[in-house]
């Protein structure tokens, strides 16, 4: 149970990984007039929609729809890259604990022409 700190460091990471990768992403839009992310992806929600459920949500949000759809989007792509860290530490958790530690090696004697005794 002393990994479960670090599963907190990666989602750490993870959301700031999204948070600079989204910012990076709305300064590019400006600079080079393109369409972003979660623009690409309100159309294509859009094109699934149903006409009159659009046409109801269009009616309730009026012109604060697409600043909403675009802050959902930006609040979407910062947790999935917590998730992604947080999934990226547990994997190389894993691998650490299957693996063992350096001195667990060394004491075992794995290392051949080195001292083989704690580090």
């Amino acid at each position: 149970m002393e990994f479960l700190p670090f599963l907190r460091y990666g989602a750490m990471a993870g959301l700031s990984a999204g948070m600079f990768m989204t910012l990076v992403m709305i300064v590019l839009q400006f600079l080079l007039n393109t369409v972003s992310l979660p623009e690409v992806l309100a159309e294509g929600f859009v094109d699934v929609a149903p006409a009159q459920l659009f046409s109801a949500v269009l009616g309730i949000l009026e012109a604060y729809a697409k600043s909403i759809l675009f802050v959902t989007f930006f609040f979407v792509q910062v947790a999935l890259g917590g998730a992604f860290g947080n999934q990226a530490v547990s994997a190389c958790g894993a691998c650490h604990r299957r693996r063992g530690t350096r001195a667990d090696y060394r004491s075992k004697g794995h290392f051949p022409g080195r001292r083989n005794g704690p580090p």
